[in-house]
């Protein structure tokens, strides 16, 4: 049997289904999840609250979104036009928002670690900036609800974070197995996803992509080493 209606969220994360005719609430979730998840959940409600209080009524929905991953604001009108135009991607937690967390955090963590007199050691505000800047993300992405995508970007990051704290480069084809492999260690079940799978793919793509022109440089600078 298929029932339709509202469905409303307990302060101990449990879920209701208020059907649209006259019948009684239909318990969905049982409440009484660990208390992390409790926590995030927690989290997740104040900051929608907060948004919704500092945004226009007609941009809400939207917002929450962007921010947040939370769709149930979008009205079907919108989520339509996001996929005919084919920017639905936009709507999910993607690697652009771990970027931009990391880096909003990572600015001021290294100014102020400069100002406390970090700045003994050549390097070492923006490696203690970056790591602590790594945790605010891992935190940013944990209330947005952890998607495969964005768990992708931050094994990434914390590649290229702890590449930096050991003074180190960071090929880009091993960050990407270190996340790829990191995701799948967390989730088993996420190999059989196709976010998972078109997140990977479209980053190896990127790499790719972005070696060539280094590759044509090297080819170019070696011939015309070989014809002086």
């Amino acid at each position: 049997m298929l029932l339709r209606g509202e469905v409303s969220e307990g302060r101990d994360g449990s879920l209701w289904l208020r059907p649209r005719r006259s019948s009684p609430v239909v318990l969905v979730r049982p409440g009484g999840d660990a208390p992390l998840r409790e926590l995030v959940r927690r989290v997740r409600r104040r900051l929608r609250r907060a948004l919704d209080r500092g945004t226009p009524m007609k941009a809400r929905g939207l917002f929450g979104a962007l921010v947040l991953g939370d769709r149930s604001g979008l009205t079907p009108q919108l989520q339509e036009a996001f996929a005919r135009t084919g920017t639905a991607h936009l709507l999910a937690i993607s690697g652009l928002h771990v970027g931009i967390a990391w880096l909003a955090v990572a600015g001021g963590a290294r100014r102020l670690l400069a100002a406390l007199g970090w700045g003994l050691r050549a390097g070492a505000p923006a490696r203690a900036g970056g790591a602590l800047a790594w945790l605010a993300a891992a935190a940013y992405v944990l209330v947005a609800g952890a998607p495969v995508s964005a768990l992708r970007a931050l094994g990434m990051l914390a590649a290229v974070v702890l590449a930096r704290a050991m003074a180190r480069r960071t090929a880009p084809w091993n960050a990407l197995a270190i996340a790829a492999l990191g995701v799948l260690v967390l989730d088993p079940g996420a190999a059989r996803q196709l976010g998972f799978q078109l997140s990977v793919v479209s980053v190896a793509a990127l790499v790719a992509w972005a070696a060539l022109p280094e590759r044509a440089e090297d080819r170019s600078t070696r011939w015309r080493r070989l014809v002086a």
